[in-house]
């Protein structure tokens, strides 16, 4: 029963976000959804629990790949891409043909659950330096090519979940502790109503 209620909860998300993209044009989301803009309305956004807040407001990857099509998509992914190795400084191994299709492909597996704000984050994580190897922290000496953006994409999901996973435990552990917490004032309640009860 609950299983159900999530899903159908998940598909009303999915279908406000879908129509959300489906009264924007791909022009009209390009300036919406730049860079920049992306951006600025995501500014607080600088770690995981940040990020949560806001990833059911944020459209997927998926959903812009539906709306708009695959080479739309890469294309987007290609314009993240020029600005982050502008600003890192970084030299980058593939050709500007192959740019977006590379980045989609590291991307393709979790396009369900990247929204645009994690677009930001994982830019931004990259910037600073929180993909690398504690042996190599200087950002501009790293140079990009499939396997570091693999290696990167793989590092950021494995944070995320594991943030997520520890999400969901203190929220257990928050519950628990209520639960437990109650039935102890409910318990205490109890014995001093018998108590009160012997002394009449």
């Amino acid at each position: 029963m609950m299983e159900d209620m999530e899903a159908e909860q998940t598909q009303i998300v999915l279908h406000k976000k879908e129509t959300a993209l489906a009264k924007i044009t791909k022009e009209a989301f390009l300036k919406k959804c730049s860079p920049k803009n992306i951006i600025e309305r995501y500014d607080d956004v600088k770690t995981f629990p940040t990020l949560f807040k806001e990833v059911e407001k944020s459209p997927t990857l998926l959903d812009i790949k539906l709306q708009y099509g695959k080479n739309y998509l890469e294309s987007y992914l290609e314009i993240w891409v020029i600005r982050f190795i502008s600003i890192s400084g970084m030299e980058c191994n593939i050709s500007e043909d192959l740019m977006g299709e590379t980045w989609y492909m590291a991307f393709e597996d979790y396009f369900h659950i990247l929204t645009l704000a994690d677009i930001k984050l994982f830019f931004e994580y990259a910037i600073k330096g929180k993909f690398n190897d504690r042996n190599n922290t200087a950002t501009s000496f790293i140079k990009i090519n499939g396997r570091t953006i693999n290696d990167w994409v793989n590092k950021y999901m494995n944070l995320r979940f594991g943030s997520a996973e520890e999400e969901s435990i203190n929220e257990k552990s928050k519950f628990s502790f209520s639960t437990v917490r109650d039935s102890e004032i409910k318990s205490m309640r109890d014995m001093e109503l018998n108590i009160n009860t012997k002394k009449r």
